[in-house]
């Protein structure tokens, strides 16, 4: 095995109740209400917590699903439907794990305006899948930045 090098360019941070780390970049904060909500939001910016993080209030967030979750998951996330169109989808492998990043764009039926962009990555576990998705939030973000932040995430993450 062989030890993966942190660059000056991140932090990292260690959610003890799921058992996972990840790195973000260096320039993000991440910050949470309760333990199972550490390392779960991330943004560019200072930012509370509310109390229903039911939907998007930061642009990346990291959810830890049971593996019954993970054909629904799929469904959701790898399927045109009322709330997005599959822009690509593409296979990968993190820490060893199958892994799927899917780009997508809204179609403004749901909480994203229509044209905004969603990617996420599925990251199969078998005991405890994961999504980690970004949600454009606004017309002005640098959506690029944004999904260079998503990928250091998803491809730090690992489970201890």
């Amino acid at each position: 095995q062989t030890g993966k090098v942190i660059s000056s360019f991140v932090k990292l941070c260690s959610n003890i109740v799921h058992s996972y780390e990840v790195s973000y970049p260096k320039d993000w904060f991440t910050t949470y209400s309760e333990g199972s909500g550490e390392c779960s939001f991330f943004a560019p910016y200072t930012f509370v917590v509310p109390v229903d993080t039911g939907t998007f209030f930061v642009p990346v967030k990291l959810e830890v699903h049971t593996i019954l979750d993970w054909p629904n998951l799929q469904k959701l996330y790898l399927n045109p439907n009322d709330f997005q169109n599959i822009v690509s989808i593409e296979n990968k492998e993190i820490e060893g794990k199958s892994a799927t990043k899917v780009r997508s764009s809204a179609t403004g039926n749901g909480s994203a305006r229509q044209g905004f962009l969603s990617i996420a990555y599925l990251i199969f576990d078998v005991d405890r899948p994961v999504v980690i998705s970004y949600q454009q939030l606004d017309e002005t973000e640098n959506i690029g930045k944004m999904e260079e932040g998503l990928d250091e995430i998803a491809s730090s993450f690992k489970y201890f």
